[in-house]
């Protein structure tokens, strides 16, 4: 019974990442047991009117993997990129991504689906693991990782590799995945672009006033905005210089190697 209370206690105080991949994998075990039974009723079905019938089923397929290297794969992308996504974000977006991906995978595989008439069936975590990968690959896309026979590799090519393999994989047996990932890529990218603001909409309305404003020769108010415009561009150089050092830092010793300053400025950031 103690064993049992520490388990729980390690899992209750362990990082989102380590429940996720926990769950992941005590699902598994569960599923073999019944494996044509969770296949029924939990996992997604291409065919849309199996929606009226299993409408959860949107959610839970992704916690359902067809074998062990399935699930094994997941969890290892999920393990090393979840790692990297709470350097950068916070635990909130990490598990609104994670859900976001998921749900986004399962439309786009139905809406697919209805259209090529497909009877496939959509299991696993790949469209969420994948949602984080490119989120993470569009807010640092120059941040490298070292790999065993490759050397050093920028994230953004590992991440267009991955989804333009999904493209590939459309036409093969794997249909579901590749479109899993299709969803989950879509999702991460436009979190990054919409979400955290590298799109700032009300610049571009303020753009489109200054384009109806008529033109005034007002020599003094100019200087003033250029000046200021300058000031604000060798803020944000400063504030990018010290970004690229850290990463620098992270890719040559790691997480752990950041001083605690260094670690909340890279957090603020991450908001």
């Amino acid at each position: 019974m103690n064993i049992f209370n520490s388990i729980l206690l390690k899992i209750k105080h362990s990082s989102i990442i380590e429940k996720l991949l926990i769950l992941n994998s005590i699902l598994f075990l569960i599923t073999l047991f019944a494996k044509s039974f969770f296949m029924k009723w939990f996992a997604i079905h291409a065919d849309y009117n199996s929606l009226f019938l299993k409408p959860w089923s949107l959610f839970t397929y992704a916690f359902i993997h067809n074998n062990f290297f399935h699930l094994f794969s997941n969890l290892l992308i999920l393990y090393y990129i979840g790692d990297l996504f709470n350097t950068f974000f916070n635990k909130k977006q990490l598990i609104y991504l994670y859900f976001y991906g998921l749900f986004s995978s399962s439309i786009l595989f139905i809406f697919v689906g209805y259209f090529i008439n497909s009877n496939s069936i959509l299991v696993g975590a790949s469209g969420a693991v994948t949602a984080l990968f490119v989120a993470v690959a569009t807010k640092i896309p120059h941040y490298k990782i070292r790999l065993l026979l490759f050397g050093d590799v920028k994230i953004l090519v590992l991440a267009a590799i991955w989804v333009s393999l999904s493209f590939l994989q459309l036409t093969t047996d794997n249909f579901g995945g590749a479109v899993a990932h299709i969803g989950g890529a879509l999702i991460g990218y436009f979190y990054v672009i919409f979400q955290l603001n590298k799109f700032n909409w009300n610049d571009f309305v303020k753009f489109s006033k200054i384009k109806k404003t008529p033109k005034k020769s007002n020599l003094k108010t100019i200087h003033k905005q250029y000046q200021k415009k300058n000031d604000t561009n060798s803020v944000e150089q400063e504030k990018q210089l010290k970004i690229d050092a850290i990463l620098d830092k992270i890719s040559k010793s790691g997480y752990d190697s950041l001083t605690q300053e260094e670690k909340s400025f890279l957090f603020k950031q991450g908001k």
